[in-house]
């Protein structure tokens, strides 16, 4: 490769190092929003995402025309070329984040759904290092109706099969020995939750069951089910 090339690509490099460290500040500043979170600033958060997918899409761009010269020179440059292949690839990740971010503002402000109220936007189920313990992780929004507070509580069941039985078990039976069986929620926009489940032995889970009961009157709970399906964390 001449020299020329050999500077190119140097400044590619440096380029995507800085690239990453912004992306780093990107999720940041993404957990600060989780912590104080208002219309204005989502819709500020998401202009500003969307700038950053475009300038991060004409990186990617520039790297795969770095990439492509590489690989048709010598042998000799193989280093250089796994290394901007791999900081491909995590730019590429980086606007995958960027983008389910930006998802996740745009079903708080303007959900496509036309039903204001309470929604379980999110719920996944994690293995824990223990054969019977699992992690719930949900994230609860309210669509369109900003203007107040929601207090409430949150009421899960698990239906599955045990000794042959279809049996359905409540929150209280599914606590560790050290977990508690209150679990309240107060928000204006969303909220995130994680609690550890424990299944009794025996017990094979197949749906989750979450209702959201609301306190006060003229506010409206939900209940949704969901299939009981894990993932490794």
């Amino acid at each position: 490769m001449t020299k020329p090339a050999r500077n190119r690509t140097a400044v590619l490099v440096t380029a995507t190092l800085a690239a990453l460290g912004v992306g780093g500040y990107l999720l940041y500043e993404m957990g600060r929003i989780h912590a104080g979170f208002n219309r204005f600033a989502a819709s500020e958060e998401e202009t500003r995402l969307e700038d950053r997918i475009a300038a991060l899409e004409t990186e990617v761009r520039d790297l795969d025309e770095a990439r492509i010269q590489l690989e048709t020179t010598a042998k000799t440059e193989q280093e250089t070329y796994r290394e901007v292949s791999g900081t491909l690839r995590e730019l590429q990740e980086k606007i995958q984040e960027q983008r389910e971010a930006i998802a996740f503002y745009r079903g708080i402000i303007s959900p496509e759904e036309s039903e204001s109220g309470l929604r379980i936007q999110d719920l996944e189920v994690v293995r824990g290092t223990e054969p019977d313990r699992y992690r719930l992780r949900m994230v609860v929004v309210q669509v369109k109706q900003h203007h107040r507070q929601v207090y409430g509580k949150v009421q899960i069941s698990v239906d599955g099969a045990m000794n042959g039985e279809v049996v359905s078990l409540p929150f209280a039976q599914l606590l560790p020995p050290d977990g508690s069986a209150r679990w309240n929620y107060g928000f204006r926009y969303f909220q995130d939750f994680e609690r550890e489940l424990r299944m009794p032995e025996g017990f094979t889970p197949q749906r989750i069951n979450v209702e959201l009961a609301p306190s006060g009157r003229g506010n409206k709970g939900i209940r949704q089910t969901f299939d009981w399906s894990t993932s490794t964390g």
